[in-house]
């Protein structure tokens, strides 16, 4: 892995002893699960974890259950009308 950094900024803290207040690095790494995602715009940054785990897939599961129940109860409401009784 190489990771090339920009220090910016210097302040000195004392006579002839400075230090870096900002520091910029990006790194190259083949096998990282994650990705750096900015923002160009407003400068907003995150990072994006490329692998999913059981919390991502049980979310997802319930989810798409409670989409595909929605999605059959409109289509079976809507080819089937329910008979309404008189009283």
């Amino acid at each position: 892995m190489i990771i090339n950094c920009i220090f910016s900024e210097p302040v000195e803290i004392a006579t002839d002893n400075w230090e870096y207040s900002a520091i910029n690095c990006t790194g190259t790494d083949p096998t990282s699960t994650t990705a750096l995602i900015l923002n160009a715009d407003t400068g907003a940054e995150f990072y994006l974890d490329k692998k999913i785990n059981y919390g991502d897939v049980l979310i997802l599961v319930f989810l798409l259950s409670f989409f595909i129940f929605c999605i059959f109860k409109v289509v079976s409401d809507f080819f089937i009308p329910r008979r309404v009784t008189k009283f």
